[in-house]
């Protein structure tokens, strides 16, 4: 009689205290969820000599797994399109889990920490059978064969040694919608930028800072959807400074072909491309050029500033806690009251309210953009 042929996906080095849902895709952590996610306690018992294989620093056996299961079936063989959809959840929580990381090293003032990095996502599929001891592994786009449990052993990078915590729970709720929304081009297109914020933080292990940047500005170019080579740079810092004009942002005049007038965050998407195109055409560029000012670098205002889009799409969208947006319009409603005279400054009465919520000025005061 053929066995049946199992498939199991997961995170080898991070684990949450709860499990999170993106769109189709269930998070959760293995050692504390198994006994209710499984039924059949073969798969179990298989399992746990499996993941046996999987060792700390210390060469002690990890506590860290986390399954990826998709519409609630953690042992389903996944077509290539549902494995696009997988990617696109890891990716979704890669940006929930670091952002608050990157937030707090820059509202802390704590320069010196590194920006932490993404390898501590790394994706494992396996196929088996319960019984089976072969151990078949398909690690970044490899598949390894003709190995049994106990010949080798995967011993956590040493590049994942941050401590994270868990995601922001609102920025989970707000991917879980735009992957309910995939038929809409802007939410798919969000979802795809994500996977190059991914590769932009990997450790400097993987990929180069100069490369880091490279990665983002590609990110930037998908969400704002700049196809057109020509005038890509003014396109893109002209969106950034329509998109902060509601903001008390510091306003500058260049000399360029003639005067230009854009606030601190148009001119940071201007200097931000330039330094792009420069690592693109091969320029010898130091790297005191990724410094923004004293205090961050241009990755760092990079991290923030999506941060802030994905936050505005999302009101756009209606995709925030419906208690908060509720909470929001009555504020708004009373201050309407109030001045009767400003109804038509609702945008700006929004960035305040936003403000507030998300502490978004004092990351300005950092930037030295108020």
């Amino acid at each position: 009689m053929k066995t049946k042929t199992y498939q199991i996906t997961f995170l080898p080095w991070i684990s949450f205290l709860k499990e999170y849902r993106i769109g189709p895709i269930l998070f959760w952590p293995y050692d504390l969820m198994k006994n209710h996610k499984i039924r059949d306690k073969e798969v179990i018992i298989h399992l746990d000599k499996y993941f046996g294989q999987f060792i700390d620093y210390e060469g002690k056996k990890v506590n860290t797994i986390t399954i990826c299961t998709f519409n609630d079936n953690c042992l389903k063989i996944l077509e290539p399109s549902e494995k696009d959809i997988l990617n696109w959840a890891i990716y979704s929580l890669i940006f929930s889990t670091l952002i608050p990381q990157i937030k707090n090293k820059i509202l802390n003032r704590n320069y010196q920490i590194s920006i932490p990095n993404s390898d501590i996502f790394i994706k494992f599929i396996s196929n088996f059978f319960p019984g089976d001891n072969t151990m078949p592994i398909l690690f970044e786009g490899r598949l390894d064969g003709g190995w049994e449990i106990g010949d080798l052993c995967f011993q956590r990078p040493w590049t994942t040694s941050y401590s994270y915590g868990e995601p922001d729970e609102e920025l989970v709720g707000i991917f879980d919608k735009f992957m309910h929304d995939l038929k809409n081009k802007d939410s798919k297109r969000l979802l795809q930028c994500l996977e190059w914020f991914n590769y932009a933080h990997r450790s400097n292990l993987n990929v180069s800072p100069f490369s880091k940047l490279l990665m983002m500005t590609i990110a930037y170019e998908i969400f704002f959807n700049l196809q057109d080579s020509y005038g890509k740079k003014n396109k893109f810092r002209d969106k950034l400074n329509d998109l902060f004009e509601c903001e008390e942002i510091k306003k500058e005049v260049r000399m360029e072909k003639k005067k230009n007038e854009l606030n601190l965050a148009g001119w940071w998407a201007n200097d931000f491309y330039n330094l792009r195109s420069s690592i693109v055409h091969g320029d010898d560029i130091n790297k005191n050029a990724l410094s923004y000012n004293s205090r961050v670098s241009f990755l760092d205002v990079a991290d923030l500033v999506m941060w802030r889009l994905i936050i505005l799409k999302a009101y756009e969208k209606d995709f925030i806690d419906k208690e908060k947006i509720n909470g929001e319009k009555r504020i708004i409603n009373i201050l309407g009251r109030l001045c009767p005279e400003n109804n038509k400054d609702n945008l700006i009465i929004k960035a305040k309210i936003m403000d507030l919520s998300y502490n978004f000025k004092t990351i300005y005061e950092v930037f030295n953009w108020i």
